[in-house]
């Protein structure tokens, strides 16, 4: 098999799924009762906001991934009712396209995300989409017969880490950094990839876009994933040329 000449990095929450889900914590917490919703909502309330203006600490970063994991463990979440849960997540429309299309091209892509992994698996497989993928990088919970009871901090994820494993996968892979392409929707995403002029934004309005602009080559106001296929298709082009 030849070596390729690019890996594609994407984002997770608001980048393959739609905006209107917020995040795969959220959709989790509707199988939690109400006192563990309240307490996750405290938490991402809290957090979020600062993720977004790049205010946060290392040690509000960890807390945002660590107390839903706690909070999953105390409620004694099952897998199988977190896939419950994520049954309605779809995948915006034209991932499955562009995926397809990368994958015609022999190139490897990648998940990075803030989210859990295995939630993260759980929507691409519903999705059909998993066979695709070539690695996820995301926080790893410890299930034990199907109950999450623990999960591995080496393995979380963070805005100022993205790249980190953006190289570490185009390493895997034998490409140059400067071949890594990356599609996010965010500010916690600044760091995917590795060139901004390599890194797209998805935005859903004129507002959001001039929120983001700043940490990427270029933003695209969209809901479905066409203009990203374009994009991709374009870079590809152009680079390999």
């Amino acid at each position: 098999m030849s070596k390729p000449s690019h890996v594609v990095v994407f984002d997770f929450d608001g980048t393959l799924i739609p905006s209107e889900y917020i995040s795969l914590f959220f959709v989790i917490e509707s199988v939690l009762n109400k006192n563990y919703q309240e307490e996750i909502q405290r938490v991402r309330n809290t957090y979020v906001p600062k993720i977004l203006s790049l205010t946060v600490t290392p040690e509000e970063n960890m807390l945002l991934i660590t107390s839903p994991a706690e909070i999953y463990i105390k409620s004694g979440l099952t897998i199988s009712q977190a896939k419950q849960a994520l049954k309605i997540v779809n995948l915006r429309r034209g991932v499955l396209e562009t995926m397809a299309f990368l994958h015609s091209q022999g190139i490897p892509i990648a998940i990075i995300s803030y989210s859990f992994r295995q939630f993260i698996e759980i929507v691409l497989e519903e999705n059909k989409a998993g066979n695709f993928i070539s690695q996820i990088y995301g926080a790893n919970l410890v299930v034990k017969n199907g109950l999450i009871c623990g999960y591995r901090p080496e393995t979380f994820v963070f805005s100022e880490t993205k790249g980190v494993f953006s190289r570490r996968f185009a390493r895997q892979h034998s490409v140059p950094a400067e071949n890594i392409l990356a599609v996010g929707d965010s500010a916690a995403d600044f760091r995917l990839g590795y060139l901004k002029e390599n890194r797209l934004g998805i935005a859903g309005s004129e507002q959001e876009k001039e929120e983001i602009k700043k940490f990427f080559g270029e933003v695209v106001i969209t809901e479905n994933f066409d203009p990203v296929l374009e994009w991709l298709k374009r870079r590809l082009n152009t680079q390999t040329a």
